[in-house]
């Protein structure tokens, strides 16, 4: 009898340190944030991934110049483009005119102009992620205003500057 009494001790020291614990879990999982803002302050300080492909549409009535992002979405940008490649030795630029066929003259830093021709009002140019900046000038060759003796249409210059190092957090 002595022997069944220590086993039921012993049973409700067990179910007392057990709800013990489960009081204690609140206060351990209240403590988790602070693990999670430890990894998110971690996460900003990385760079994002390089960009290994960059997608410009380019309207040609109004001029305006969109960077396409991976899911598909436009960004109304400037003529100025940095864009961070990380160790990319090269990085695809993907030019889409919203008509017309296309000279664009392509200028890497402090080199010769190469003179290429859109087909279907699209270019794609592999630039090499050694120069500082690229400069793409583009001369409508054949299209609907010229065809109707409409106002030429206007595209400005574009800027892209391949950058090594990475960019601040914003």
């Amino acid at each position: 009898m002595k022997t069944q009494a220590n086993t039921h001790r012993r049973s409700y020291l067990r179910l007392a340190l057990l709800g013990l614990a489960v009081f204690a879990l609140p206060a351990i999982s209240s403590a988790t944030p602070i693990l999670d803002e430890a990894n998110s302050i971690a996460a900003e300080n990385e760079c994002p991934p390089p960009k290994s492909t960059i997608v410009l549409e380019l309207d040609v009535t109004t001029g305006d110049v969109y960077m396409v992002d991976e899911t598909g979405g436009l960004t109304l940008v400037t003529g100025d483009i940095e864009v961070y490649v990380g160790t990319l030795s090269s990085v695809l630029v993907d030019l889409e005119y919203s008509s017309g066929n296309w000279e664009v003259d392509v200028t890497p830093d402090g080199q010769p102009t190469q003179t290429n021709q859109t087909r279907g009002g699209a270019l794609r140019y592999w630039l090499d992620t050694d120069y500082s900046e690229y400069l793409f000038s583009s001369t409508e060759l054949t299209g609907m205003s010229t065809m109707m003796n409409m106002m030429t249409p206007v595209v400005p210059d574009i800027v892209i500057k391949p950058g090594k190092n990475c960019p601040p957090s914003t």
